[in-house]
């Protein structure tokens, strides 16, 4: 079996911001705002744990040597493989709602408010939902997937209509009704939500741009680092 990858950085923390002049009535705010900061952190090292898990399905897949055995094997590498996948769509969705929490927490503390840049947080803001376009529909068929497609018309009101390409996903049936409740092709994870097709790639790309919008917002917080004597 493939040997387990090492995390390059088990832990990094958050920004280092001076409290010494946050007052007492800011303090539940502040102590709230840098816990999501750290959780930035934590859900970049989430994704990179569901890369290596669809990495480690995948290699151990190619090192199957007993072609009897092959195709279950198949279903056991592929299913670890779907596991990662959805994990990482919704680890994706609380990074974002880690973003908004930050932005909407800070006016509760003025004193930090006022030493953010915010035009770099709005901008990492940005980047990330043009890096993750369909991060809200992806969690949505995610964590509700049985319900969209407990009925046929429920599935049908979600499913794509006619022909359509998104990434390695397409029909050219006119007629064609496609409903992609969570499918692979690759390291592409698919759904079809309210009518269209979503994606996100499960690999060390997405990865290095969630730490690089990571990083983006905390540079937003050095103007209220700590002042080394």
């Amino acid at each position: 079996m493939p040997s387990i990858p090492i995390l390059p950085n088990a832990y990094e923390g958050p920004p280092s911001i001076d409290r010494s002049s946050i007052p007492a009535e800011e303090m539940p705010s502040f102590l709230h705002i840098q816990t999501l900061l750290a959780e930035l952190g934590v859900y970049e090292r989430h994704l990179l744990l569901a890369v290596y898990l669809y990495e480690y399905g995948d290699q151990a897949a190619r090192e199957i040597t007993d072609f009897a055995k092959l195709e279950l094997a198949l279903w056991t590498t592929g299913g670890w493989q779907s596991i990662a996948a959805r994990d990482g769509a919704m680890t994706i969705y609380h990074f974002g709602c880690a973003i908004d929490g930050i932005k909407n927490s800070l006016p509760a503390s003025p004193t930090l408010n006022a030493k953010i840049d915010r035009r770099k947080l709005k901008d990492a803001g940005n980047v990330f939902k043009s890096s993750f376009p369909g991060y809200l529909a992806l969690r949505h068929v995610v964590a509700h997937v049985a319900d969209f497609s407990q009925t046929l018309e429920k599935k049908t009101s979600h499913a794509v209509k006619g022909p359509f390409t998104k990434g390695l996903f397409r029909s050219d049936d006119p007629k064609g009704v496609t409903w992609l409740g969570g499918n692979m092709n690759g390291c592409t994870y698919a759904v079809t939500y309210e009518g269209e097709a979503f994606t996100y790639d499960l690999n060390r790309e997405s990865v290095t741009k969630l730490r690089s919008i990571k990083d983006r917002i905390y540079s937003a917080f050095a103007g209220a680092g700590k002042n080394e004597a």
